[in-house]
């Protein structure tokens, strides 16, 4: 069976430090160990099935090559379907070895005994019906048996929703430690994670996309660059919809217009080919400010526990300062429901504004003839300066880069009036004294906007102190010997 590839510290200590494994790869690998762990189960009989071929042919047969062609097959499916029918196997097996290991096949009292000690979970009857239709295994459980409504949690208050979504002081701190942060892993992950808040990504989208190009682009007399983007996967709950999408947005930062921009292309060359936004460290945990940090690797930050604990690191700096409670309430998609709650809050956007903004289901995002292509999917471009051909013409592109630039107008107008009112912060939502509550001027003439004057920040930001660190080394592409 093939392990599990390994992240972060792991996959330096496994010599993977430099090996890019796709996205398809892990789903293939995690796909054949779902089969594998399957077939280890399923008896003999049951290959003939599975194969669809006679049984005779099997027997004449090795057994190793009769359990390689089901891992074959069986791999096509889900792993979530496989692993619910290896579970159901495995402990109608084990209940059955232990409680009557004088038997030689499970009957009808053997499944009867087993749901007296194991009520019917959706899981548990899922699987068994699963391993009837896709593997031939008929355990003997029929009716009342199979029909039993599974149990029912008791019930428990509603939770109070733990996951906070990303707000201008966060993007502010975002912006200011990607652009003073002695740690060139941290200023990355920095300028990745404000670069999800701006195109109101997932952090699941974010870990299988491509940036297409940086587009210069004027509109309502700012000048901005749009990032085009192609997501693999879009939001659908059904994985059989999921089709790739197109994002736009801008990656000007607000006090600093080279504030995500930079840091994010330095974190990305050399391994354009990761297609992901955030390129995991050698980092023990995730932690991109770790003092045993001192490269990167080729390979996406991926694993859960880590992604939050690269979140929660730049969230507990200064400025922002949060302790380790309230970082924990943020999690991979804090940064979804910025532009929404932004588009909620200020006077600037429509309903349909709001709708297209949030590439919801009737957006262009969402036309087919808008679906990127596959050699938009393959790695990122982001030297390009010109808009895929694809996007190059048509009214529906142009509405939406006119949209990420209304909405970069109104960012920016929230910022200078938090830098003369900081206590507007406190207040980040309200529609009626908090920072959107006011129209952008830039939006409301059509003449040039004069350039905002950029103060100090609104937050009283303060360089961190210095610390003493181990050098940072830093791998210019895979292969390359490190530089100090």
């Amino acid at each position: 069976m093939p392990p599990e590839p390994p992240t972060g510290a792991k996959r330096v200590a496994a010599g993977l430090a430099d090996v890019l494994i796709t996205t398809e790869e892990r789903h293939a690998i995690r796909k054949e160990r779902a089969a594998r762990a399957l077939v280890a189960l399923l008896p003999r009989g049951s290959a003939s099935f599975v194969l669809d071929t006679p049984a005779a042919d099997v027997e004449s047969r090795p057994a190793s090559a009769v359990a390689e062609d089901m891992v074959y097959v069986l791999a096509d499916r889900g792993v979530s379907s496989l692993d619910a029918a290896a579970s159901a196997m495995g402990r109608v097996m084990a209940f059955v070895m232990t409680e009557y290991p004088d038997a030689v096949s499970v009957n009808g009292v053997h499944l009867r005994r087993f749901f007296e000690a194991n009520p019917m979970t959706k899981r548990l009857r899922s699987g068994i019906r699963w391993l009837r239709d896709w593997c031939g295994v008929d355990f003997p459980a029929r009716g009342a048996v199979m029909n039993t409504a599974p149990r029912q949690s008791a019930a428990v208050p509603p939770k109070v929703q733990d996951t906070l979504e990303m707000d201008l002081k966060i993007t502010f701190s975002l912006e200011y430690i990607s652009t003073s942060h002695p740690s060139a892993f941290v200023r990355g992950h920095a300028a990745g994670w404000n670069f999800l808040g701006r195109h109101m990504l997932r952090f699941e989208q974010s870990s299988n996309m491509c940036i297409n190009a940086l587009v210069p682009y004027s509109a309502f007399g700012v000048d901005v660059t749009i990032t085009s983007c192609s997501a693999r996967l879009d939001k659908n709950p059904n994985a059989s919809a999921q089709r790739p999408r197109p994002v736009w947005g801008t990656i000007d930062g607000i006090h600093d217009r080279d504030a995500i921009r930079g840091p994010l292309l330095a974190m990305l060359a050399g391994r354009e080919a990761l297609r992901c936004i955030l390129v995991d460290t050698d980092s023990p945990n995730g932690d991109p400010s770790h003092p045993a940090t001192t490269r990167w690797l080729l390979d996406p930050l991926k694993a859960p526990a880590r992604v939050d604990q690269s979140l929660h690191a730049l969230l507990r700096m200064p400025p922002l300062n949060l302790t380790e409670t309230e970082a924990a309430r943020y999690h991979g998609h804090f940064g979804k429901r910025f532009n929404a709650c932004i588009a909620d809050a200020s006077p600037d956007f429509s309903d349909a504004h709001r709708n297209d903004l949030g590439r919801f289901a009737g957006s262009s995002a969402q036309s087919d003839s808008l679906e990127p292509v596959a050699a938009m999917l393959e790695r990122h471009t982001v030297a390009v300066t010109a808009m895929p051909n694809i996007y190059s013409r048509g009214a529906a592109v142009q509405y939406h880069l006119d949209l990420a630039v209304r909405l970069y107008a109104v960012l920016r107008h929230a910022y200078s009036r938090a830098i003369a009112d900081c206590s507007l912060l406190n207040r980040c939502w309200s529609k009626f004294d908090g920072p959107f509550s006011e129209p952008a001027p830039a939006l409301a003439s059509p003449a040039r906007a004069p350039a905002l004057a950029l103060a100090a920040p609104p937050l009283a930001l303060m360089p961190p102190e210095a610390a003493d660190e181990p050098a940072i080394v830093e791998v210019a592409a895979p292969g390359a010997a490190p530089t100090a």
